[in-house]
């Protein structure tokens, strides 16, 4: 008969009891590591995030019918009649259908809120009008006095003010202008003129919501710009009117005004002096046309020719005037430099894009980063940002989402649909030096590049950029100079 091995029989049960009192501990220890992470996102802050619109063109011509009903009705009666609206744009330019409809403007205001409820605060870097607005007011309302003109535009911009803050009530906003922002129509708005005026009687109780202390009311009147200090913090947002700057100016016939010279002079020295008393201060600047070149031509540039250097130097133009330009540039490089300057947010060419400043020795001290725009009419798909920053110290932004609309490219799927993060992009803030990697990886990484290009028209599927496009926007990156440009696109290969 078999005997067992008792002391073999011992160590069985020794090995069968510590393994139930191993699992025992592991799972009691897994289950606490469980309930720390749980309670780890559960009480993990909402990171500081802040909503970025640009160029919304809001077109309240849209439904031709409903005109005469919006000039007769108070601005606060104005969503109820513009509820009939149907529609929401197209990519052509024909008036009255182009821009950013009532639809389209409250979708993505819909949208914005279902992202972020509560952001610290909105950006919008400027052209609240629709392109034409002054022509297109009296073609359909058949009323050519000033006076109808300018109080029809007067309560469009409070509307859209009011729109807004309605859909997000507690958060300030601040704007800028763009060249479309005038009563006297493209680039032609007039310095201490009525215009100004009437956005800063609508416009202050937006700016200076909450703790906020800026100067809207006491500076934005004479040539559009503003200093807002953030409360409980060493940030400051300066808002600067670059409209002064463009070399545009002059080009359209104004309506009902005499646009004396544009006071470029005095806008610059305004912002050294605000950038002077900045000191210990982190500072992003607000604008709408930022310096550099004018990417509006590329699309002039042949998609496939040997060539295409020649075109290039034919059509390549700044934003601004040469001299705007470069003491603008080296402002922002200065005080890049020093550590006050943390980031530069614009708009005007309704694209997805970065630019980078650089220093005399060619080191890069800042960057612009262009918010996509909500208006269609450049091709692109309508599109979203929300930024997150660095709100307690240093006020850099750490990351940019952007979110577009699919109803215009495929009308009936009139969805919002995330694009990209920059994190994509494999940086962790976006700083001057994070961006010259970025544009280092556009230059040598396939990938990269097409990442950039495909963001650059809010993912609109035609491919609208080619080869030599790509080229010349990979250059206007880098270069705030037309010899510069005209350098970098013929030498690079």
């Amino acid at each position: 008969m078999y005997q067992p091995n008792r002391s073999l029989l011992f160590i069985l049960i020794l090995i069968i009891f510590g393994s139930f009192a191993c699992a025992f501990v592991l799972q009691k220890d897994s289950s606490e590591q469980s309930q720390r992470s749980n309670a780890h996102i559960t009480n993990t802050p909402n990171p500081n995030q802040f909503i970025s619109i640009s160029d919304i063109h809001f077109n309240p011509f849209f439904d031709t019918s409903l005109v005469k009903q919006l000039i007769a009705a108070d601005m606060l009666q104005w969503e109820g009649i513009l509820q009939a609206t149907t529609g929401f744009g197209t990519f052509n330019r024909h008036a009255p259908s182009f821009d950013s409809p009532y639809p389209l403007f409250k979708s993505a205001l819909v949208e914005l809120k279902k992202l972020k409820p509560n952001p610290d605060f909105i950006t919008i870097s400027g052209d609240f009008l629709c392109h034409d607005f002054q022509s297109t007011f009296q073609s359909i309302s058949g009323l050519k006095d000033q006076q109808s003109l300018y109080d029809f535009s007067s309560k469009t911009i409070a509307f859209i003010g009011h729109m807004i803050h309605k859909t997000f009530p507690k958060a300030p906003i601040f704007p800028t202008l763009g060249n479309n922002d005038a009563f006297c129509g493209d680039y032609n708005l007039q310095a201490n003129g009525p215009f100004l005026d009437s956005m800063t009687h609508s416009w202050s109780k937006y700016v200076n919501h909450g703790k906020v202390k800026s100067t809207f009311t006491t500076d934005f009147p004479t040539y559009g710009n503003y200093i807002a200090d953030l409360p409980g913090t060493n940030n400051r947002i300066i808002g600067l009117n670059t409209i002064f700057f463009s070399s545009s100016i002059g080009w359209h016939s104004p309506y009902f005004c005499t646009v004396a010279k544009a006071p470029a002079d005095e806008v610059l020295s305004w912002l050294g002096k605000a950038l002077r008393n900045s000191k210990g201060k982190n500072v992003w600047l607000l604008y709408h046309i930022p310096p550099g070149i004018n990417t509006f031509n590329s699309d002039q540039i042949p998609a496939h020719s040997p060539d295409s250097c020649s075109v290039v130097k034919g059509v390549a133009s700044l934003f601004m005037t040469s001299d705007a330009n470069n003491r603008l540039v080296d402002t922002i490089a200065k005080y890049g430099a020093a550590n006050i300057i943390k980031a530069n947010l614009a708009g005007h060419s309704h694209m997805n894009e970065f630019r980078i400043i650089y220093d005399d020795q060619n080191i890069p001290q800042s960057f612009i980063h262009i918010s996509p725009s909500i208006s269609p009419i450049n091709s692109n798909n309508p599109a979203v940002a929300i930024y997150t920053y660095d709100k307690n110290s240093t006020f850099q932004i750490t990351n940019t989402e952007t979110w577009y609309f699919q109803g215009v490219q495929n009308p009936g799927h009139n969805v919002w649909v995330k694009e990209f993060d920059f994190s994509q992009y494999g940086v962790s803030a976006m700083t001057a030096g994070s961006m010259q990697k970025i544009y280092e990886k556009i230059q040598s990484d396939y990938s990269t590049r097409q990442l950039y290009m495909n963001n650059y028209y809010s993912s609109r599927n035609t491919r609208l950029i080619q080869e030599n496009q790509e080229r010349a926007l990979e250059c206007a990156i880098s270069q705030m100079t037309v010899h510069g440009y005209d350098d970098c696109y013929c030498n690079s290969k």
